[in-house]
């Protein structure tokens, strides 16, 4: 009997010495647990911040780059309107060119007729 009750105090021991340990492990579990999400939100806030600033540097380029890209469309805008007024100016040029050697053509065929008629009149008289 005396082994029995040794057994059983050694299993006694056993039993406190594990329900102790699981005691302090169940306590600082959730100590641990907190500590992680914690850790976790101040992360989490970290990235936030760090997003936002990202988003708005980002805004920002965006901005910058929008007005760019306006500027770009009216130095083209305005290009294209001074291409299409020197073309029209260059065509109304080479219309005006036409017409003046149009009509220097004309006189110049007029002259030759009235020469023609001038060179058949004095065949005739001779």
């Amino acid at each position: 009997m005396a082994n029995l009750s040794h057994y059983d105090s050694d299993t006694l021991v056993e039993y406190t010495n594990e329900s102790q340990y699981n005691t302090v492990q169940n306590s600082t579990l959730p100590a641990l647990q907190d500590d992680l999400i914690l850790s976790v939100i101040e992360q989490l806030k970290t990235q936030v911040v760090n997003c936002t600033k990202i988003n708005q540097d980002n805004k920002h380029v965006n901005e910058l780059l929008t007005a760019e890209l306006e500027r770009y469309q009216n130095q083209e805008r305005i290009l294209t309107t001074q291409m299409n007024d020197d073309k029209k100016s260059t065509s109304y040029a080479h219309s005006a060119e036409i017409d003046t050697l149009k009509h220097t053509l004309s006189e110049h065929l007029k002259e030759k007729e009235s020469l023609e008629q001038k060179i058949t009149l004095l065949k005739n008289d001779f």
